[in-house]
């Protein structure tokens, strides 16, 4: 193991290999065996639907570019080439067969704009596993800049004199109707755009130092598109339980809210919802909708959490959080279930890595931290309540394992917070550790009554919100509204105030770091992370505005979220290498990454010499990823990350 990733981190030191030369020109078959004796490529696919998750969808084409000025593409629907399948196996011409010879070499590298969404049709319709490294033209130029005006192919091709517009002359919604010959030529050049882009961005990635972490993104990507692939099983049955059950709660909140103002009325409906609040309960609006009117939403109703002084007041906020809570859920999470398994009884969530395009709908993080969506896994509350409906295939058994704490490990890190470092290095909870820090009550007891005494319990939350919310500028007021919003914990205002400064008081060099960033960003308009990444911040300065104050927070928030997200990423790494290793021994998958956490599944395989149990794996994984992850971030990035990395590991059936 130890050997293998020692090969895997100094690949990731020098994978940037230059090309051999190819002859010039376009070609719409792959007839020319020895393009495919290099080993990086621009690819492209050109598919019939938008998703491969539909069994009526096809692969019409694939296209292949060595070199700028060439490329290839192999029409799949002609039945001369057309693939033949034999049980589970597919049957390749000489021709495709090398290609994919090509997908299973890991040192191979595939280069395309938003390439994971053409190795998951690869993955799926042709039953391929991709093992090559996959290069995103698309995420080198969110390295690059993550505020261009636009980072689509059309776009980015311009710079190229012979290509520019050639996207603008075809209808991509309706490729069925272009002649072949058009298809595969506009597909040479989609390819041959993405192999040009990929000559065009690596010098600017070394340049700016950005080269190993392309790199290693590079590594991850596959590993992602085997995620969405392999997708994660949802229990029906489970699921139709909880959203039952959440329905009648719904029912009784809707009473129980009539009860309190003494008429019927719809909830969901803003126009019946508004006239309650504002008017019956004297609530003054402090959020409005685009057309002037008071809003209803979760956020303007947090909002007037402040102004409330009645029981009834309390009670109705109370009550229709909540009911807005349990409404999302439903409709987020419940309701689109049937879409989501219809392929195959799996759910297959697509992972962003890095903001797609520059717009909030696009998915993605500007941190690079991996969102998801159909669906958002990051979004569902932890606990089986929701999260037990995904769980392990039958025969499986499910492992997860979660980096404790890990953005206020990378904190005491980035700011050299001696206090914080003292207590992560020797094993102490660190909410209590803090709390005990701030309050003179002995850590001690804090353990011991955090679970048992109510009091012991809301201080301890409140000051596990305060150490994870100062790192982003978190104010009094909207401490105490998280508070009661998320948590239903009531803390007056002063006490918030209070516990915010000592905080800053005594973990002084965690203000310090705070203030450097922001004087930074204000200075330089941008800032960046050990690993290299830049938060471009041009908004940011000392004015008192709410751009250059959203910017400033930005200072503070991205280096703690990017490194701590480039360290998970860089976990799935590790451990997608520690089931390749153990293959002999067990059939393992990993299938999902929320938040900080990984889950995967797997099923030991029945040999007298298999030595292995769910215990011993458990252990082994739980050790790989305290040490050889800061082993990576040593020997790729020279960063000597000096706080100890904790992973917390459980064995399951279902997600918790």
């Amino acid at each position: 193991m130890k050997r293998k990733l020692n090969k895997l981190r100094q690949q990731a030191l020098d994978i940037f290999q230059p090309l051999e030369e190819w002859p010039e020109g376009y070609h719409n078959y792959i007839a020319d065996h020895t393009m495919l004796q290099g080993k990086l490529f621009g690819m492209d696919t050109e598919t019939e639907g938008l998703s491969p998750y539909v069994k009526s969808s096809k692969i019409i084409s694939v296209g292949i570019s060595p070199k700028e000025k060439v490329a290839y593409s192999l029409y799949l629907l002609n039945p001369e080439h057309s693939i033949t399948k034999f049980g589970n196996e597919i049957k390749f011409g000489d021709s495709f067969q090398r290609f994919i010879n090509l997908l299973s070499d890991p040192f191979a590298i595939l280069v395309g704009h938003n390439i994971k969404y053409d190795a998951n049709w690869i993955a799926v319709k042709l039953g391929i596993t991709i093992k090559c490294m996959l290069f995103d033209t698309m995420f080198a130029q969110y390295l690059l800049d993550e505020n261009i005006e636009s980072n689509s192919l059309n776009y980015l091709s311009e710079m190229f004199e012979d290509l520019k517009g050639y996207k603008d002359k075809v209808n991509r919604n309706d490729l069925g109707r272009m002649s072949k010959q058009d298809l595969l030529l506009y597909q040479c050049k989609d390819a041959d755009a993405s192999r040009r882009l990929y000559d065009y961005f690596v010098p600017k990635l070394r340049q700016g130092g950005f080269d190993k972490l392309m790199t290693t993104a590079s590594m991850v990507l596959p590993i992602l598109s085997k995620m969405e692939t392999r997708g994660v099983y949802l229990d029906v049955e489970y699921a139709n339980k909880t959203k039952d059950r959440l329905f009648k709660e719904l029912v009784s909140l809707r009473y129980s809210m009539a009860e309190l103002v003494k008429v019927s009325f719809n909830p969901d409906s803003s126009q019946q919802l508004s006239p309650i609040l504002y008017n019956t309960l004297g609530f003054t609006a402090t959020k409005f909708t685009e057309t002037g009117r008071p809003s209803t939403d979760s956020e303007a109703i947090g909002y007037l959490v402040d102004q409330a002084t009645t029981q009834q007041q309390n009670e109705f906020l109370d009550k229709i959080l909540s009911y807005k809570k349990q409404a999302k859920l439903i409709s987020t999470y419940y309701q689109p279930i049937g879409e989501w398994i219809e392929y195959d009884g799996r759910v297959h969530t697509n992972y962003s890595l890095g903001r797609q395009r520059n717009d909030e709908a696009s998915g993605g993080t500007v941190t690079g931290r991996l969102s998801s969506n159909n669906p958002n896994l990051q979004n569902i509350p932890r606990g089986k309540e929701h999260r037990g409906m995904f769980r392990c295939t039958e025969g499986y058994t499910m492992l997860d394992g979660d980096f404790s704490q890990l953005e206020l490990r990378v904190a005491a890190f980035l700011s050299q917070e001696p206090v914080m470092m003292d207590a992560f290095n020797n094993g102490l909870d660190i909410h209590s550790a803090v709390m005990s820090d701030l309050t003179g009550m002995p850590y001690d007891e804090i353990q011991a009554g955090k679970d048992i005494d109510a009091k012991i319990k809301n201080d301890r939350v409140a000051i596990k919100r305060v150490n994870f919310g100062i790192l982003y500028g978190v104010q009094a007021k909207r401490l105490q509204r998280l508070l009661r919003i998320e948590l239903g914990i009531t803390q007056d205002l002063e006490y918030c105030k209070e516990i915010i400064h000592k905080w800053l008081n005594k973990y002084t060099k965690v203000k310090q770091w705070i203030d450097a960033q922001k004087i930074q960003a204000a200075c330089n308009h941008f800032v960046a992370m050990p690993l290299g990444q830049m938060r471009r911040l041009p908004e940011a300065s000392f004015d008192r505005t709410k751009e250059a104050a959203h910017a400033l927070a930005q200072a503070t928030n991205f280096p703690v979220q990017s490194l701590a997200s480039w360290i998970c990423l860089i976990g799935l790494i590790i451990l997608d290498n520690y089931w390749e290793v153990q293959r002999q021994w067990m059939d393992a998958y990993t299938i999902m990454q929320v938040h900080d956490s990984v889950t995967s599944e797997i099923k030991l395989i029945e040999s007298p010499y298999n030595l292995m149990t769910m215990e011993s794996i458990k252990e082994e994984v739980k050790a790989i990823m305290e040490k050889e992850t800061l082993n990576y971030l040593r020997d790729v990035f020279g960063v000597n990350f000096n706080v100890p990395l904790v992973f917390d590991t459980k064995i399951s059936e279902r997600w918790s």
